[in-house]
């Protein structure tokens, strides 16, 4: 488990710690830096780069950015940790309403009907995905109906 670059950011974007000197570009170089120090990895692991940072890393990043924003990580430190703005800010749309979705009135006969009693009349199987059970007329059926032979030419 680790941070991407881009949670990264956008931390740093939900806390409103982005300013004209701790820019989007800075906050990245300081990523990277964060990625490649070694800290709270074994000197003997080898292989591909990681794209995620520890948590050691991670405030190596913090202590990089602090420098640069002329604070104190602390003061870093307190604000990504507050308690009352925890959790990432979602900035998503919403709908708006939508007659012919919210207003029952107008729906169709059918519609409405399958609004009042939960089923989709569409779906002849009852949402099982298999086909209804024939029982034992089934094989009385198969046999009576004649089988056509098809030439191929």
């Amino acid at each position: 488990t680790g941070m991407r670059s881009r949670n990264f950011l956008k931390l740093f974007r939900d806390f409103g710690l982005e300013d004209k000197k701790l820019n989007t570009t800075f906050m990245d170089l300081a990523f990277t830096k964060a990625r490649n120090a070694q800290v709270g990895r074994s000197p003997a692991a080898t292989g591909a780069p990681s794209t995620k940072i520890n948590a050691d890393q991670f405030l190596v990043a913090v202590e990089i950015c602090a420098r640069e924003k002329g604070v104190d990580a602390a003061v870093l430190h307190a604000k990504i940790g507050d308690v009352e703005q925890q959790g990432p800010k979602v900035k998503a749309t919403v709908a708006k309403p939508n007659r012919f979705y919210d207003d029952k009135s107008l729906y169709t006969a059918v519609a409405r009907n399958e609004a009042a009693d939960g089923m989709d009349r569409r779906d002849s199987l009852g949402g099982t995905g298999r086909r209804p059970s024939l029982g034992g007329a089934g094989k009385a059926v198969a046999a009576a109906s004649p089988a056509r032979k098809l030439s191929r030419g």
